[in-house]
């Protein structure tokens, strides 16, 4: 009866414990696959940071070489074009120093031909063709220093005078060499333009430094994609973070709940124990009641039973009293 009893509390007892765990693993179980969801959206998030990442470095890469790239065509043309005045100037410096050597070679032979005339530096022919170069110069486009009246005077005079053989050939290397003197003075011309605009070039070059531009704007494209990244990079790792503190929350939480229902468990035995303790008790109160009552009521019969054998005993043999005497009977059982 006892034991019936106490089978019956025990299995409610699990029972309700059963069912408290169930719900607690149910709601366990519901939280965890809301936190799953959580941190599945986080991975989610992280696989996108490393594309993200990844594409961000491509495009501040790609950024950086076409800026360079356009800075180091740029410069390369600015380069060219220096470098093509350059020979420009020394194609005309080349073609300006063969007419000069032209003008020159004109000059060694007027210096020639009046040594084989035999013209002295201090002679009216020689002084005469010196005047009359002077008003070639003039009419050819070299103006010269202002004439004097006395040139002026004797230029009219030598207009109706003939000219030697001598004033003749170098009147005309005088002619060709104004010719000369006059591309000459072009060539020299152009090549002021080209230093000028050479100089202007390697100006506008050391002003622009447009590699370096580019490199520092370069270097300010990855640093700007770099300090990006890294903030990506220390998002991704907070999320890592809170994934890893939400798994060690979840798994204390589990902990706790699986102590807690120990601790239910151990309580619950203990007072099932203390209630099967009384109950045994009671009962076996009970049975020690009847048991002595039962024992009781035999002693007595049993001492009954006694007494008459005695004198059952005494009678047969005639016995009294006086010779029991001698005999012990414990009859208090």
């Amino acid at each position: 009866m006892v034991i019936q009893k106490t089978d019956q509390t025990m299995q409610a007892v699990q029972n309700e414990n059963l069912q408290k765990s169930a719900g607690k693993r149910n709601r366990r179980a519901q939280n965890t696959q809301n936190t799953k969801k959580n941190v599945d959206g986080r991975f989610l998030i992280a696989g996108s940071s490393k594309e993200q990442i990844e594409k961000k470095r491509k495009l501040a890469q790609k950024q950086a070489m076409k800026l360079v790239k356009d800075a180091f065509s740029g410069d390369q043309a600015t380069k060219q074009n220096i470098e093509d005045l350059k020979a420009q100037k020394a194609e005309k410096v080349a073609e300006y120093q063969e007419k000069m050597q032209q003008i020159g070679n004109i000059s060694a032979e007027k210096d020639k031909l009046r040594e084989t005339y035999g013209i002295s530096k201090d002679s009216q022919e020689q002084k005469d063709l010196e005047l009359l170069e002077k008003y070639q110069n003039n009419k050819l486009g070299f103006f010269s220093d202002d004439f004097s009246k006395e040139e002026i005077d004797r230029l009219k005079e030598l207009a109706n005078e003939p000219r030697t053989e001598y004033q003749k050939q170098l009147l005309s290397l005088n002619g060709k060499k104004a010719a000369l003197q006059s591309d000459a003075d072009l060539m020299q011309q152009q090549i002021m333009v080209l230093t000028q605009n050479q100089s202007d070039a390697k100006v506008d070059q050391l002003k622009s430094q447009d590699m370096l531009k580019a490199g520092d704007a370069a270097e300010e494209i990855q640093k700007a994609a770099s300090d990006e990244i890294v903030g990506m990079v220390i998002a991704d790792a907070k999320e890592k973070l809170d994934k890893e503190l939400e798994e060690k929350k979840e798994e204390a939480e589990k902990k706790a709940e699986e102590k807690e229902e120990q601790d239910e468990r151990i309580e619950k035995a203990k007072e099932e124990r203390k209630e099967d303790r009384e109950m045994i008790e009671g009962d076996l109160d009970a049975e020690k009641l009847q048991a002595d009552a039962s024992f009781q009521k035999q002693s007595v019969t049993q001492s009954e039973e006694t007494t008459q054998r005695i004198n059952q005993i005494m009678k047969k043999n005639h016995l009294i009293n006086e010779d029991l005497k001698g005999i012990e009977i414990d009859v208090n059982f």
